[in-house]
Order: structure tokens, then C-alpha cells, then sequence
């Protein structure tokens, strides 16, 4: 067989597994419930879709691909009282390569005032347009997606990234080597990534943030602000500061641009060899200046430290 044989048979095959994605057989089931106020899923890697609508019941949509379908792989459901739970029969694949456009579903409409509680391994989540006291979603790999809640946020994911977009209500957000995104949301949050970035826009609302070798980039905020990294730099433009705010890092640089006047704060600041550089003073060591009531605590081993 020759070169130019072979070289067809590949294209072949590559065009073949092409065409065969949206055409992939699915099972597709279509449920409907009433009297719910609280949904439960133990999602598994299915990717679970919430959102909230203008009806009073909960329509559910549970699609799997026949070929899993095969692998014994089903869907339950039970009803108690108010609280509606769905989990995966069968949370695993054996001998089986999921391919990327063979995600199994459960896509649910919600009323609008509603308790979501969702838990995946390699699912994505995403849930949009809901008011709850409280929320928690938990993922491994799978990334979370989240828009227009107002609610208590508890959100955990290891590898997949986390993105808040137009959410009110204070944050808990933990995530590994996930990146965490927020932007134009309101509440305090607290976060913690080891490499992941952390980033922050359009915020209303104090910020505690831990990372490691992840960047910690903050745009338009107004609050409080504690910051903790390794080596991962801190960064922050048309920052307003209303309380007492500290900045910590090792190797890091922190740079840091505020609407506030400088005559606003107080600054106590310490580097063991990086530069420190605040209104006009050029120093290293420690430096303490200004007579405002806002203290600025920052504390760095090599990384600079900057503040205008």
C-alpha cells in the first residue's frame, strides 16, 4: 500500500469522525414536576444546566447518547415532599472514550425563586437566572459557570475553571489549578486557588483572596481588599479602598492603582529586598507614612510593591 493510499484513508477517517458529530444517537427523556421548591443532583459526568424561567413547575430534559446508553448508564429520579433529587445509576465508564460531543445532559427550567444544590466529578455546571438563600455546586475537572443569581455562593472545583458573571451575594469559591473569573457582581468574596488565576471586575464588595503561584488581577472594585500569594503577582487598577486592606506575597510584585487620594491612608509597609514605591517615597525595608484613616498594610520577601 503506498504513501498516497494511506494519506486517503486517513483523510477518511478524519472526515468520517468529523461528520459524526451532532449526529450522534441520544436517548431523550422529558419529565415535569410540581410542588418543587429545592433541586438536588449528584451529576456525575453529565453536564447539568439550570435556569430559571417564569413557571411555577420544573420541566427536566435527561439526554444520553445511545452508545452510553449501552454501558448501562441511567438516570434517576426521586420526589420528597418539595425536594426534587436526579442522580447517574451508574457515575462511571468502563472500556469507553467519551468524546467531546457526546456529553450526556440534564438540562432543567426552574421558577426563578428556587434552591439548586449540584455535584459532578468531570460534569460542567451551569446555572442562570435564579434567587436562592444559598447555592453549592461542587465539580472536579468540570468547569462552573454561574449568571444573574443572587444568592450565598459555596462553589469548589479542582482543575475546572469557575466563571461569576452578574451574581449578588457573598462568595466562597475554592479551586486548585481552575481559574476563578468574577465580574460586575456584588457581595464579599472569599477565594483560594493554588496555580489557578484569580481575576476580578465591576466588583461591589470586599475581596479575601489566597493563591499560590497564580496572578490576582483586580479591576474597578470598591472595598476591602486581603491578598495572599507565593509567587503569582497582584495587580489592581481603579481600585476605591473604603476599610483597612493588607497585601502579602514571597517572590510577587504588587501594583496597585486607587481612585482614593493617597492623604486617605496610612501605609505600613515591609520587603526584605524588594522596592517599595508609595506617592513619592523610594525605599526598602519598612516604610510607614501618610496620616489617613485607612491603613494599607503590604509585606514582601524579593517582590516590589507599588501603590499610587
Amino acid at each position: 500500500m503506498n504513501k498516497k493510499t494511506l494519506l486517503s484513508i486517513f483523510i477518511y477517517i478524519v472526515l468520517c469522525q468529523f461528520f459524526l458529530v451532532g449526529t450522534t444517537v441520544a436517548s431523550q427523556e422529558n419529565l415535569t414536576f410540581t410542588g418543587i421548591d429545592r433541586l438536588v443532583v449528584e451529576g456525575s459526568f453529565f453536564s447539568v444546566e439550570v435556569a430559571g424561567y417564569s413557571g411555577r413547575s420544573v420541566e427536566a430534559q435527561i439526554i444520553i447518547p445511545d452508545r452510553i446508553v449501552a454501558h448501562g448508564v441511567r438516570v434517576l429520579h426521586r420526589q420528597a415532599n418539595s425536594e426534587l433529587r436526579f442522580g447517574v445509576e451508574k457515575d462511571f465508564l468502563s472500556g469507553i472514550n467519551l468524546r467531546p460531543w457526546e456529553s450526556p445532559k440534564m438540562i432543567f427550567n426552574v421558577p426563578h425563586e428556587f434552591e439548586v444544590n449540584i455535584n459532578n466529578s468531570s460534569g460542567k455546571i451551569m446555572v442562570e437566572g435564579i434567587t436562592s438563600r444559598q447555592m453549592q455546586l461542587q465539580t472536579s475537572s468540570g468547569a462552573i459557570e454561574l449568571k444573574e443569581i443572587s444568592a450565598d455562593l459555596e462553589l469548589s472545583s479542582s482543575s475546572g475553571k469557575i466563571r461569576i458573571e452578574r451574581c449578588n451575594g457573598d462568595k466562597h469559591v475554592g479551586a486548585s489549578s481552575g481559574q476563578i473569573t468574577v465580574l460586575e457582581s456584588g457581595g464579599d468574596i472569599q477565594a483560594k486557588t493554588s496555580s489557578g488565576r484569580q481575576t476580578y471586575e465591576g466588583i461591589r464588595g470586599d475581596i479575601s483572596a489566597v493563591s499560590s503561584s497564580g496572578a490576582i488581577n483586580i479591576r474597578d472594585q470598591e472595598g476591602g481588599l486581603n491578598l495572599e500569594s507565593s509567587s503569582g503577582k497582584q495587580e489592581g487598577r481603579d481600585i476605591r479602598i473604603t476599610e483597612n486592606s493588607s497585601f502579602r506575597t514571597t517572590s510577587g510584585r504588587i501594583d496597585f492603582d486607587f481612585i482614593n487620594n493617597t492623604d486617605e491612608f496610612t501605609f505600613d509597609l515591609q520587603s526584605s529586598s524588594g522596592r517599595i514605591d508609595v506617592g513619592s517615597t523610594k525605599a526598602r525595608g519598612k516604610v510607614m507614612t501618610g496620616g489617613g484613616k485607612i491603613l494599607i498594610k503590604g509585606k514582601s520577601s524579593s517582590g516590589s510593591q507599588t501603590y499610587r
